[in-house]
């Protein structure tokens, strides 16, 4: 009952923060809320209000002046928020994101702790997990930004693919990708794995909600003509190396490599190597990441050693965040789902072994708080969250070694 209280009484004081960011409110002189208008949520409400009024949701820019960055699908699903107050609207976003937090979270105990015996390991898993990234979930939720929502569709599309029930599987992949284009990594993973129906209602999913779906809003050619506008000004820039970034509209809000914020590979290695990084090099140090993972995961069986496929995908899942080209911290509370794998799988490994996986997850916790309540910016700069990560990844693939090299045993 404590823990319920206490996550009720988080919660509200959270939403009280949340509608303070967004501020300000109410005509000169008479204003509430934050002056500097911390939130991202008015950019989606912005972009969505376009959306109702027949104009460009790529051209508005928030009270602070920051652009709408998604594909044009997102634009449309925040429609009903445009049609409330602002005051409103900022909590109805906030509590709609809380809730697909707490359901992030319970579906990442369920996914984690089949194999576990006893209700009290199963909630330890669960809980210890969730307060690993859950400054990442604080900082999603009071900044009104969508990650979370990316988080619970990252996660949603595992749990429902796990239970069999394939078509809410993959519309929340579809979702995800139609969200952040870098969930197109699952669904490599998913063709890698061989699950091939997955693979065809996903991609069948996301050219529905990509281009059939907007065009009766937007009309065929002006859907083509907006995702090649985001294409042009999101996505390329991204994909390009600092030098190619600073000409965009977005690198001071989004895409520059020297904001702390930015956790990614190529931004992290920009800002310790003091230098422009190519995106070749880039793309071979994620290959050379991606080298151990390929190697240990196609010994795995994913039908005969259960856990060990789920830390292989736990593995695939940091992977993806760490090499995706724009990364900010709070994109991070996605490490859930990869924490409660690992979590899992220490806790009925041998004692030596159980003990280093502990003492890895305790850093990686450490290394998010820090670069949280870092004022200095310092644990950022120089990438705590990604080093948390690598740490992470090491992990996973150390255990899903370690399970393939011992007989089988019950947790």
């Amino acid at each position: 009952m404590w823990l319920t209280g206490a996550t009720i009484a988080l919660f509200a004081f959270f939403a009280w923060i949340t509608l303070f960011r967004a501020g300000p409110y109410g005509p000169p002189g008479h204003q509430w809320g934050s002056p500097a208008h911390r939130t991202d949520f008015t950019v989606y409400r912005d972009a969505s209000a376009a959306v109702l009024h027949g104009q460009n949701p790529y051209a508005i820019r928030s009270v602070r002046g920051w652009a709408y960055v998604y594909p044009p699908p997102f634009s449309i699903a925040m429609v009903p928020f445009a049609l409330l107050p602002l005051p409103i609207s900022v909590l109805a976003w906030y509590f709609v994101c809380a809730a697909l937090t707490v359901s992030a979270v319970s579906m990442t105990g369920q996914l984690a702790t089949n194999e576990i015996a006893g209700e009290r390991k199963r909630l330890a898993v669960t809980f210890l997990a969730a307060l690993i990234v859950a400054v990442w979930f604080g900082v999603g939720l009071t900044r009104g930004q969508a990650s979370v929502l990316m988080s619970w569709l990252v996660i949603a599309a595992i749990f429902w693919e796990r239970k069999g029930k394939t078509a809410p599987g993959a519309a929340c992949l579809a979702g995800a990708v139609l969200l952040k284009a870098f969930a197109l990594t699952l669904l490599c993973y998913y063709v890698w794995r061989g699950r091939w129906k997955m693979v065809a209602a996903s991609v069948a999913a996301i050219i529905f909600g990509g281009l059939l779906l907007p065009s009766a809003v937007f009309g065929w050619h002006g859907n083509l003509h907006y995702i090649g506008e985001w294409t042009r000004e999101v996505a390329e820039p991204a994909l390009g190396s600092e030098s190619t970034r600073t000409h965009s509209e977005l690198y001071d809000q989004l895409l520059s490599m020297e904001r702390p914020r930015n956790q990614d590979l190529g931004s992290v290695m920009q800002r310790l190597a003091e230098g422009n990084q190519t995106r070749l090099m880039v793309m071979a140090l994620a290959a050379a990441l991606a080298l151990p993972i390929w190697l240990i995961g196609r010994k795995a069986n994913a039908r005969s050693e259960p856990l060990g496929e789920n830390l292989i995908l736990g593995a695939v899942v940091v992977w993806m965040l760490l090499v995706s080209p724009v990364a900010e911290d709070h994109y991070f509370s996605l490490y859930v789902l990869p924490a409660a794998y690992a979590l899992a799988a220490s806790m009925g490994a041998g004692r030596p072994m159980r003990r280093w996986g502990y003492a890895v997850l305790t850093v990686v916790g450490l290394l998010n708080l820090g670069a949280v309540l870092d004022l200095g910016r310092g644990f950022e700069i120089y990438g705590a969250v990604f080093w948390g990560g690598l740490l992470l990844l090491f992990l996973l693939l150390y255990l899903a070694r370690y399970e393939q090299t011992r007989p089988a045993a019950t947790l």
